[in-house]
């Protein structure tokens, strides 16, 4: 569970703040006016913040973590999923020194490199295909026809105001969904994730971890939850650690909340 990961990395740091599962994205789009509108004003004394992987949040500008006090509130990872923190060769190969003979691909950074690198680029079409498919989620959004002044209205007026009303829909909506604009969108996408494989470790931020984890995990021939072990305890000796932005934010929370 992701909860458990999170309490892992911070090892009881943080005892004023409780770990909850969030239920989903359409729970984390909708923090800040539940936040608003119902927790604020029946739960009195408790504070309540919300951090996300970075595929919960649509792509547009206008749909990032929102600024003010709301914005205060709900964070989100700059990597795509918590798994991507998962992914360094270097403290993997520490943590199969310890377990592998000295030849063993798994106690090589450089090969263990190879390989996630090598899953990655499995995953370009797979990561395309899920940020393509978000990015149109939020641009078509809920199909809406309801009027805006529909009351005491004859059936014909009402269904005039209805047509009008889906005539406006229906643009929208063929606009978010032309095959052209869709179809450079994918292109596009998909050139930018490859091109991250040639630059750097950008990719470790932007392909899917939690996929390239189970595949690696796949790989060992070990469980992703006790890989995930064993890795924060080797991440644990590093300075700067792995998950110091993790651990900011959760600094962030508690300083907000006193």
């Amino acid at each position: 569970m992701t909860t458990d990961t999170y309490g892992a990395i911070l090892k009881g740091h943080f005892p004023s703040l409780v770990l909850v599962p969030s239920g989903g994205k359409e729970a984390i789009r909708s923090f800040a006016q539940i936040h608003e509108k119902i927790l604020k004003k029946t739960i009195w004394g408790v504070e309540f913040f919300m951090l996300c992987d970075r595929d919960a949040i649509p792509l547009s500008p206008a749909s990032q973590t929102p600024e003010g006090p709301s914005g205060a509130r709900l964070k989100t990872l700059s990597k795509y999923h918590l798994e991507n923190y998962f992914l360094d060769s270097t403290i993997w190969a520490q943590v199969f020194s310890h377990m592998e003979e000295e030849d063993s691909w798994l106690s090589k950074p450089d090969e263990i490199e190879k390989v996630l690198k090598g899953i990655a680029t499995e995953s370009i079409s797979y990561a395309t295909s899920l940020q393509l498919s978000a990015q149109i989620r939020n641009d078509v959004g809920n199909i809406d026809v309801m009027p805006k002044d529909c009351f005491n209205k004859s059936i014909d007026d009402l269904l005039s105001s209805i047509d009008e009303k889906f005539e406006e829909e229906n643009k929208r909506v063929k606009n978010s969904l032309d095959k052209d604009v869709i179809m450079k969108m994918t292109t596009d996408i998909y050139n930018i994730l490859s091109h991250s494989l040639s630059s750097g470790d950008e990719w470790k931020d932007n392909i899917p971890g939690r996929t390239i984890l189970g595949k690696f995990a796949s790989k060992t021939n070990m469980d992703v939850g006790r890989l995930k072990v064993m890795y924060i305890k080797e991440a644990e000796k590093l300075t700067p650690s792995p998950f110091q932005e993790i651990i900011d934010i959760f600094e962030s929370f508690e300083l907000y909340g006193i």
